[in-house]
């Protein structure tokens, strides 16, 4: 039975897998009133339902209309699929929206809404088939878009975990975690309880992997990027099926910043999110243009400035230190300047001091020979280039 509290309207939404030969179903309960309301699809195709595991899982999504409830039958159609509750003339009753593409995928038992941006509507909807199988069960996560404007879902991507490990049942947990980036979007773990599976090694076995939201030109998605990959090997020795739940948003460590619970066997673990700085790289340069015939040192001053969102980041900056290269011409064949001193612009290792800036002066000198800059210019200062073209047509 899956189980999720309906905001604004008193009611808990409640998953019944077994009612009507495992059918499924949904039960409206109402806080208040003490009543309750059962929904399912019996009624519409007795066949086709059947051992659907209809509530499996359930979900409220925060659309621009308003509430929409909805509701995985994993099994369905041996394929599984999402319904959403639905009101057409007088009835009201779930309908499917999303259907799985592979027979025993699982498609539905798992399933997220993201509002990524955290401006009260619901963005994404994960829908997880833990299931999936190409040489195993390897299991796959598809990420639909909840369109704005009538609500409805179109596929963005499908996710899935380590391309080696065949047997690791990716989706079969999910849940949004909270801002971990600390750039105001919201980010997703997922689990994969069998990853590393039969490995045999005695470190445990299972994996989350954390995506981080993103947004590009008023468009929220999840990070294309690769995500993190948390191995039960580097959490705890003897972690078995870690990955098998998790949940995420609360601050259990008091220090600010949102973390993470993951289950495994018998046991569970809190993972806590570390400090985020923003690095901002600026250089300056006197003179800042060299004219032709130019031959002298030129003076640069290398500024590192740190932006934080936490007290824990303003707080770990004092045992801090920042390592740092410095090169010229990287692109060129033959470099027309470099450091006066090799030694200083060679891995620097510079420890952070009290505020968000340090800055570092470096002389660059020339490399010997003249600088390569074209000679008779009209502009005594700048060469631009003219160049003119003549053609002659033979007869």
């Amino acid at each position: 039975m899956a189980a999720n509290p309906c905001p604004l309207q008193e009611q808990v939404l409640l998953g019944a897998v077994g009612a009507f030969d495992w059918s499924g179903g949904m039960l409206f309960y109402n806080v208040s009133s003490r009543k309750g309301r059962f929904l399912n699809q019996t009624s519409v195709d007795v066949k086709a339902v059947q051992y659907s595991y209809l509530g499996y899982s359930v979900a409220v999504l925060h659309k621009a209309c308003g509430l929409s409830y909805v509701a995985g039958a994993p099994r369905h159609k041996q394929q599984g699929a999402v319904f959403e509750l639905q009101q057409e003339s007088t009835e009201t009753n779930f309908v499917p929206v999303l259907e799985g593409e592979q027979m025993g995928s699982y498609f539905g038992s798992e399933l997220c809404p993201v509002d990524v941006d955290m401006d009260g509507t619901t963005d994404l909807l994960l829908v997880a088939a833990p299931f999936y199988h190409v040489q195993g069960e390897e299991g796959r996560v598809y990420v639909y878009h909840v369109n704005k404007q009538d609500g409805s879902f179109s596929l963005v991507r499908t996710l899935s975990g380590h391309p080696r490990l065949t047997y690791a049942r990716f989706g079969f947990a999910m849940a949004t975690v909270g801002d971990i980036s600390q750039d105001e979007l919201i980010d997703v773990a997922i689990g994969a309880p069998l990853e590393d599976f039969g490995a045999d090694d005695g470190v445990g076995f299972g994996s989350v992997y954390i995506y981080n939201g993103h947004s590009t030109n008023q468009l929220v998605d999840l990070s294309t990027n690769q995500p993190q990959r948390i191995r039960a090997s580097v959490v705890a020795p003897g972690l078995q099926y870690f990955g098998t739940s998790v949940a995420g948003g609360l601050d259990f460590s008091g220090d600010g910043l949102v973390d993470i619970a993951v289950g495994a066997l018998g046991q569970a673990a809190v993972l806590r999110s570390r400090p985020v700085v923003r690095l901002k790289l600026s250089m300056t340069f006197t003179p800042k243009a060299l004219p032709i015939g130019f031959y002298n040192s030129v003076n640069v001053n290398l500024c590192f400035e740190i932006s934080y969102v936490s007290p824990a980041a303003e707080s770990g900056l004092k045992e801090t230190s920042l390592n740092f290269t410095l090169d010229v011409d990287v692109v060129k064949q033959r470099k027309r300047l470099q450091c006066s001193d090799e030694r200083l612009c060679q891995s620097s290792l510079r420890e952070w001091g009290a505020g968000p800036r340090l800055c570092e002066p470096f002389l660059l000198v020339p490399t010997g020979g003249q600088l390569p800059y074209e000679k008779a210019c009209k502009n005594k200062l700048f060469c631009v280039a003219e160049l003119q073209l003549a053609t002659t047509l033979s007869q």
